[in-house]
């Protein structure tokens, strides 16, 4: 008996170990964690709090996924200490912040918010509140997240909360462009978090000092800043802030052009990355592209431009997930409170029962016909409706796509291009994107309709869509003009990258096979290409810019482009 409490006393220090050490110290961390895992005989409170301790150095490693089908089996437990609840609760919210499952977070955030030890003041109160503050500025709500830190005031606060609040404050600023965050305010914070023995969120304060060396034109004071630190900073063994300390090194190199030592710092931000580091991606692909330019190794730049586009694509998702994941919170927070509305009319009812009994009785067998009358009634309206309602989705159906699509080749028409071109510009605009324009205009195809018929008119501009088509990204809006005419217009993409697509459409040209028609014919086109570093961002600009070099290479003897020249 005596040896048996001795052993559950050694587990009963290591976990108190663990966690005192689990954000200072992760190489002895994962050795204890090991160490936990592999006792005997342990009671259930230990279980449970060993497993939050595997969920958590599996959040800190970046397997989120694992630690989330931890956290998922310890609450659904229905007898959980709460204590072991509400760190489950909190750790799950950050993995939810990882992964950004913005859903699923917002229910993690009410619960931590409704929680009764959270509303007494409990000892958890503060890494509760912390965690749902790093939800809402990584969410974007960071107004949200200023009025959650001044409740923070109300608690007495461990160093390592106080250290967290700091710099949750500091980023909440920083992101609201009304607030200036001063360089003696950010290193206020890291004396504090140094204190507090959290070398992560330290580096993450020197990321928003570099952030100023960077706005201030010191690129040198970044490189200064954290070459000294990098073995540190890898031994924290978070692959989230090496991969973005690493990106901070390359943009201070390239602004120094030092392209070499930009591209290895770039190239080293990409190795620490998974599927969840969308924003550090982006960044690393655009520096990647730089140096390659600037070391004219044009087809690898491409390569990354492309690598780029599809990060910044997967981003502005993010971005655009975030938004409607907060309208779909505030919408059901609305849909709840009209539910306890009627809940509290439905009481109101009950509480009459006895008095309407009586005339209940008498009533019995009419509401018993009428119920079968409305029972019906119901049944015929709803068939009515299902079937007036398929009617007018299928007709919707038609009208979009006569809206948006020309009829022969499947394509958006003139006026569905205007209006997402616009959209596009809009967008490239705010992200200080250069834009470019390409249209194209099948050569001879007067004669084509003349020597062999409209038919293989059809054929050929159906044929010239499908191979412009398969040439053009997802995020490229591709329509047909008008006639034997077509535009495309690129986001992100400069000259270089349009004369490549162009030259893959006459590639994919030269295998049209018309044999469909009857005839055999060769289908060419003649292309004009212009950029926004041209012609501006105005939508009429680039396709009247275009429309001129698509002349000029017709001109030129037609089966070619042109890029505008003023």
């Amino acid at each position: 008996m005596k040896a048996e409490t001795t052993q559950l006393n050694f587990v009963d220090s290591l976990i108190d170990e663990a966690y005192d050490i689990r954000l200072s110290k992760p190489k002895r961390f994962s050795e204890i964690v090991k160490l936990l895992t592999s006792q005997p005989e342990l009671t259930s409170t230990q279980v449970n709090k060993v497993k939050l301790l595997s969920a958590f150095q599996k959040t800190y490693a970046g397997n989120f996924q694992e630690s989330e089908t931890i956290l998922d089996n310890l609450l659904t437990q229905n007898e959980i200490e709460s204590s072991t609840k509400i760190q489950s609760q909190y750790l799950m919210l950050y993995n939810m912040t990882a992964v950004k499952n913005w859903s699923k977070g917002f229910t993690f955030t009410k619960d931590l918010m409704d929680a009764e030890l959270i509303k007494n003041g409990h000892a958890l109160a503060a890494n509760a509140l912390i965690a749902t503050i790093t939800f809402l500025n990584q969410f974007g709500q960071h107004e949200l997240a200023l009025t959650q830190l001044n409740k923070l005031k109300e608690l007495n606060l461990s160093p390592y909360n106080l250290c967290g609040s700091k710099q949750q404050a500091i980023l909440s600023k920083k992101k609201l462009a009304r607030f200036t965050v001063a360089s003696i305010e950010i290193d206020d914070a890291i004396k504090e978090c140094t204190k507090a023995k959290a070398p992560l969120v330290v580096n993450i304060l020197r990321t928003y000092k570099a952030d100023l060396y960077l706005q201030n034109n010191t690129p040198e004071k970044v490189i200064t800043l954290f070459l000294p630190l990098l073995e540190d900073i890898k031994n924290i063994q978070y692959p989230m802030l090496t991969s973005e300390i690493y990106n901070y090194i390359s943009k201070a190199y390239l602004t120094l052009d030092k392209v070499q030592h930009a591209e290895k710092y770039a190239l080293l931000s990409l190795e620490q990355q998974n599927r969840q580091i969308i924003e550090q991606a982006k960044d690393s692909f655009y520096l990647l592209y730089q140096t390659s330019k600037r070391q004219k190794k044009y087809d690898l730049a491409l390569q990354y431009y492309e690598q780029f586009a599809n990060a910044e694509k997967a981003y502005l998702d993010e971005v655009l997930a975030k938004a409607i994941a907060f309208q779909l919170a505030e919408y059901k927070a609305s849909q709840q409170k009209n539910e306890i509305e009627l809940l509290n009319n439905q009481n109101e009812l009950l509480n009459n029962k006895n008095r309407l009994l009586s005339i209940k009785q008498s009533l019995a067998k009419a509401q018993a016909e009428n119920t079968q009358l409305v029972l019906t009634l119901l049944v015929a309206i709803i068939a009515l409706l299902t079937f007036f309602g398929y009617r007018s989705w299928r007709t919707q159906r038609r009208l979009k796509a006569l809206a948006e699509f020309d009829y022969l080749t499947e394509v958006y028409n003139r006026g569905h291009f205007m209006t997402l071109a616009s959209e596009a510009i809009k967008l490239a605009t705010k992200a200080k994107q250069t834009v470019t324009c390409i249209i194209f205009d099948l050569d001879k195809f007067k004669k084509i309709n003349d020597k062999y018929g409209h038919l293989a008119g059809d054929v050929a501009l159906k044929a010239a869509a499908n191979a412009a088509q398969s040439c053009v990204r997802g995020n490229d809006i591709f329509a047909r003009l008008g006639g034997e005419e077509f535009v495309i217009l690129l986001p992100g993409c400069d000259t270089n990258a349009a004369t490549y697509v162009t030259e893959k459409c006459m590639r994919a040209f030269e295998d049209i096979d018309t044999s469909e028609s009857g005839h055999d014919f060769k289908v060419t086109a003649s292309f004009g290409i212009t950029t926004s570093k041209i012609s501006g961002m105005a939508l009429d600009n680039l396709i009247a810019d275009a429309d001129k070099a698509l002349y000029q290479a017709k001109d030129n003897g037609r089966n070619q482009y042109q890029i505008y020249e003023p």
